[in-house]
């Protein structure tokens, strides 16, 4: 008999463990990643947990954007235009995408009406700069392509990763 009740206590401790542990939401992107003129890259997302506590008690949380990114820097005449016989390459730059932000919650309503903690979230991250590169006399370093890769949105504290769809490019006139 008390081993049977000793079986309860442990399965009903079981329980109330799980029931504390929210169940989460995947991280979702807000919008399209973007790449702007000068090379950088924006990512918006948001993250909803069905779980009020997190926003009311203001429970802070880092995200992570994890990956890879590569630049190739071409020089152009001071000016911007080409060179005759067009442009000189001056290499290529790669270098790990590792940003973290710390989110506060905002108390929402979920989409059934039940209230919710959201952490919304925008990182920008920069092309790798051009180390080690250089131009002929005359001609001025000028970014001419960017790519980003392997990306993904990372939360630790809940273990949820979210990849992103990539590569990200874009080609500088």
């Amino acid at each position: 008999m008390l081993r049977k009740m000793g079986i309860i206590a442990v399965l009903s401790l079981m329980v109330t463990a799980l029931a504390a542990v929210p169940a989460f939401a995947d991280i979702t992107l807000t919008q399209t990643p973007t790449v702007d003129a000068s090379g950088n890259l924006t990512v918006s997302f948001q993250e909803v947990i069905p779980d009020p506590t997190y926003a009311l008690n203001q429970t802070t949380i880092d995200y992570y954007l994890i990956g890879g990114s590569q630049a190739t820097y071409v020089c152009l005449k001071k000016n911007g235009r080409e060179p005759k016989g067009g442009p000189v390459i001056a290499g290529s730059v790669a270098q790990e995408v590792n940003a973290q932000q710390r989110i506060i919650p905002t108390l929402i309503q979920d989409e059934a009406g039940n209230p919710a903690s959201s952490y919304s979230g925008s990182f920008s991250v920069s092309p790798p700069p051009p180390t080690n590169l250089s131009c002929p006399k005359g001609l001025k370093l000028f970014l001419g392509f960017v790519s980003y890769d392997g990306l993904q949105l990372v939360n630790p504290t809940f273990g949820t990763t979210t990849p992103i769809p990539g590569p990200i490019t874009r080609v500088f006139p």
